[in-house]
Parts: structure tokens; sequence; C-alpha cells
């Protein structure tokens, strides 16, 4: 029984002390308007989450599990000209193939299955890469569409390629995504390529395109001729001064890379539109002690 008490009341005074820093550190009208979106799906795998990272699985596990207000997706164009959710350059880093997203059909792209992480060292079954295509049908199952953010992966390192034709065939997709979502408005695409986002804005004024750039005059300027609708930023580069500018220049700011109990209050008392996070429940737990 004294083992007991000395074991847990340490645990107890930390999760309160924890708590406590918490209330603290964040703003409660910061916290308001924060919208946490799982990386990746439900972030990366670890013994909490042991579904792999992009798999249709934790997209869904993310918003329905764990309540969060929407989930971030990375995707790669297939040969046959689809959208795949899958982040490294290739396959070999994650799954059982070989070679780039781009050079595989979707049929092949179909039998790519998720290795298992030996950080997590589980095997977490035969999870496949599924076209977004999948996941959008079951986000139209909700009665509430939730925030969808696809990032788009638009630069294949594996062969050359036509890159007029793939930003052709990226807008495509992008504007088919558009079409398909069932609440446009909670729906986002991060560009990192300028000339794409002129495109993909030209073809359709209504797609909203979050500018992953750096931040300067000459990008700010880019982003209010083309209509963009704001940008995306590591948490670590953009300063609060910075977040409050855009937001006044009237552009959305998604910030990500906080995940720990000291870069989530941090992030959230920059008050961005979104903050991507590898850890929902802490996340979403700083948020509710601050609004509480």
């Amino acid at each position: 029984m004294i083992l007991v008490r000395t074991v847990i009341a340490p645990l107890i005074f930390l999760l309160l002390t924890v708590s406590s820093c918490h209330r603290l550190d964040v703003k409660p009208e910061k916290a308001k308007k924060v919208k946490v979106i799982g990386h990746g799906g439900a972030g990366f795998q670890s013994p909490r989450n042991q579904l792999p990272h992009n798999s249709m699985e934790s997209g869904l596990k993310a918003v329905e599990f764990y309540g969060a207000h929407g989930v971030e997706m990375d995707v790669q164009l297939s040969k046959s000209g689809s959208f795949w959710m899958y982040h490294d350059l290739t396959l070999e880093t994650q799954t059982q193939c070989m070679g780039c997203v781009i050079q595989k059909t979707d049929n092949q792209l179909a039998n790519c299955r998720f290795n298992n992480d030996v950080q997590v060292n589980v095997w977490n079954g035969p999870y496949a890469l599924k076209p977004a295509a999948k996941l959008i049908h079951n986000l139209n199952l909700h009665k509430e569409s939730p925030v969808l953010i696809i990032d788009v992966r638009s630069t294949p390192v594996c062969s050359d390629f036509d890159r007029a034709q793939l930003i052709n065939q990226t807008a495509e997709q992008i504007s088919f995504i558009q079409n398909t979502y069932n609440d446009a408005s909670k729906l986002y695409f991060i560009l990192r390529d300028k000339l794409l986002a002129e495109q993909v804005a030209g073809m359709n004024a209504q797609v909203q395109i979050l500018l992953e750039v750096p931040f300067s005059q000459t990008n700010l300027e880019f982003m209010k001729r083309n209509g963009l609708s704001g940008v995306s930023f590591h948490n670590r580069d953009l300063q609060k001064s910075q977040v409050e500018h855009l937001q006044n220049e009237g552009f959305l700011v998604c910030l990500f890379g906080a995940k720990t109990q000291s870069s989530i209050p941090q992030a959230i008392n920059k008050s961005p539109d979104f903050l991507i996070t590898d850890n929902i429940p802490l996340t979403l737990n700083v948020l509710k002690a601050a609004r509480d």
C-alpha cells in the first residue's frame, strides 16, 4: 500500500501540474477559434496510435475516435491520374513496393501495403494504400463534414516527368475532389508550387488553397492577386505577429509541427485557424482546459 501511494501520488501531482500549466499557458480567447487537425490521420505511429500514417483507417480514427475537428492527409498523383494517400518520396520507405507513386497504376498501388513501423514494434495488419476518393466517401457519410486538408505532394523524384502535364493532371484531381466532398467550405488544399496554385485558382475560384512558401511580401502579393485562402507553416517558422498580420490581411493560417506539452500551448497562443498535430488528445485537452 505504501508503495502504491508512493508511485501514484507523484503521478497525480504531475497530472495536476500539467493541467494547471496548460490553463495558465493558453489564453481562453486564443483557444476559441483553433481547429484541431490530425496529422496524416491520427498522427505518426506510436504505441498509443498503431495505425500507419496516411492510411484511411488513421484518417477515420482522427475524427471518429479522437474527435478532431478535421484531418490532414498527404496525397500524390498515380500513373493513372488519381490521388493516393502517401507521404514519402518513394514507396519502399513505408511499403513493400518500390519506386514512386507516380510510376504506379491504381491497380498496382492497390497491392501496396504499409510496413510495420519498427519503432512501434507491433504488426499492424494488412493496411493498404488507398486513393483519396475512398476516404472522402467515408467522410461524406458523416452527418457533419469534418475539415479536410489535402496536402498535395507534387514533385516526384524517381524519373523525369513533364511538369506542365503533371500540373494539369494535379489540377484536374483537385477539381474532382472539390466537386466530390459534401461540404467544400471545409475543404482545403496545401500547395507548394506557385504555378500549380495559380492554375488551380484560375480554373476554379472556389478552391481554398493554403500556400506553403516562405513568408515574404512578394508571396503575400501573389496570394492576393490569385485569391488564395491562406498559408501553411511549421509552428517554428511563423511568429505570433506574423500570424496576426496574415489574418488582418484576410488570410487563414494553418500551423503544423506542434505536438509536445510545450509547443502545443505556444502554437495555440498564436491563434491560428488550424493546428495540425500528431497528438490530438493532448491538443484537445489543452484547448478544453483553457476554455473551461
